[in-house]
């Protein structure tokens, strides 16, 4: 039995997680599609904030089924902005994971080369410069970001209570909370958006297959998440 302070922290979290979502969905109970349903309807229409968002992410994680189909859907700007917010509110874990490894897999496309993903020269600029800034790399490689994201949390757990903390480097010009992205990294984030309509139309297409298989294993495991 786990009775470790981090593990009633993290029990206490998903109970949280649980009522919040309930009054999202309207719902007592909800299911994986449920979540999946008012995340797509919140980007859709742009009624969110990015604490919103973190939670519903956050409560498909405790399905323990991969949210990364769902962050496949997500526009650049956004997962840049969401992956900002859970580094500026130190939330490790499998969402914060999925977001670094998504924006890895649009940067690997866009950044070392797919002939039918191609930006123009300025925004791969503006892009590269600002991953290079986080990363602190002069040449970007596949992973790069994610690897970096997993050993920010790794460097903080080291901390004692007398070590003074640093705030974490963040992608985009981005400080504090207080801050937002550059003008030149919005444009850029933008214009990458546009470019990625198709993609993420595909990525809205697999969400929607990839509930049904979820909830279809969820029924014959007689899973059933309440509140």
């Amino acid at each position: 039995i786990c009775v470790s302070s981090c593990c009633i922290k993290s029990r206490w979290v998903d109970t949280k997680i649980k009522g919040e979502v309930n009054k999202f969905t309207d719902k007592d109970a909800y299911k994986f599609g449920d979540l999946t349903k008012e995340i797509v309807r919140r980007v859709a229409t742009g009624e969110y904030t990015l604490d919103d968002l973190f939670m519903l992410l956050k409560a498909l994680a405790i399905f323990e089924a991969s949210i990364s189909p769902v962050a496949g859907f997500l526009p650049v700007k956004l997962l840049v902005e969401l992956l900002n917010f859970s580094l500026l509110n130190d939330i490790g874990g499998k969402v914060t994971s999925a977001l670094a490894m998504e924006l890895d897999k649009r940067l690997k496309k866009s950044l070392l080369g797919d002939e039918n993903y191609k930006l123009g020269d300025a925004t791969k600029r503006t892009i590269g410069n600002a991953v290079k800034s986080y990363t602190g790399k002069e040449e970007y490689e596949f992973g790069d970001v994610t690897k970096k994201v997993v050993s920010t949390f790794a460097d903080e757990t080291k901390l004692t209570k007398n070590d003074k903390k640093t705030p974490p480097a963040m992608i985009g010009g981005m400080k504090s909370a207080n801050d937002s992205l550059e003008p030149n990294m919005i444009e850029a984030l933008d214009t990458w958006d546009t470019l990625s309509e198709t993609q993420l139309k595909d990525g809205l297409d697999k969400i929607e297959e990839y509930v049904e298989l979820v909830e279809k294993d969820q029924l014959g495991g007689g899973n059933n998440n309440k509140k």
